[in-house]
């Protein structure tokens, strides 16, 4: 997958959903998965921003210097990129943008908004090098479970993102989905499989 290597805090801000695009000098015509990267450098302050939004943003950050660095920190979607002041951006794209956006980001006119969604914060940060631009990056792949595409398998999906662990689909065995999840995150996984494996896999507890 791609990767692109971000300052923190804005890394963090992108994680969880505070901040909704990363601004670039320069434009991209990748769409799809994307891993964030949190630089090595030590953190930005937020100097510069509302009273307010720091002291919202102080609840979740308390300590600047306790972020994560050197990681992938989540996988989310890049679904657009949009050059600020362009009639893209004013027709469908600026009023998309909450206030908090236009202080957390230079979204002056010229510049790229990278716009992401469905991102999730990774439960445990994923060690890496970042790189300049965007660059190639996949974790070490574990094979975890090999499952009947039904009820359980869905919500097995499911209980994965909302844990953060990363995993994907790949392929399938005897018409099973293979599913594989990060070395890193493999005992989480287990941890949300374990309780509930030998229950049907179409089982109405599975929705």
């Amino acid at each position: 997958m791609k990767a692109v290597t971000i300052w923190q805090p804005w890394t963090s801000l992108m994680a969880r959903g505070i901040k909704k695009a990363e601004t670039r000098g320069w434009r991209t015509n990748y769409r799809g998965e994307i891993a964030l990267h949190a630089a090595k450098r030590s953190p930005e302050s937020l100097a510069g921003i509302s009273t307010e939004l720091f002291m919202r943003l102080s609840k979740q950050f308390r300590d600047l210097k306790c972020l994560p660095v050197g990681e992938v920190v989540a996988i989310g979607l890049l679904v657009d990129c949009v050059r600020v002041g362009s009639h893209h951006w004013e027709e469908n794209i600026k009023d998309r943008m909450g206030p908090d956006e236009f202080e957390l980001g230079d979204l002056s006119d010229g510049r790229y908004a990278w716009l992401m969604e469905n991102v999730i914060e990774l439960a445990v940060p994923i060690r890496a090098k970042g790189q300049q631009g965007l660059w190639n990056w996949e974790p070490k792949w574990e094979t975890f479970a090999r499952r009947t595409d039904g009820k359980k398998l869905g919500w097995l999906k499911r209980e994965l993102n909302k844990r953060g662990v990363m995993w994907r689909q790949n392929g399938d065995s005897f018409h099973a989905p293979i599913i594989e999840v990060a070395k890193e995150h493999l005992p989480m996984a287990w941890a949300v499989l374990t309780p509930v494996d030998d229950i049907d896999d179409d089982d109405p507890r599975f929705g």
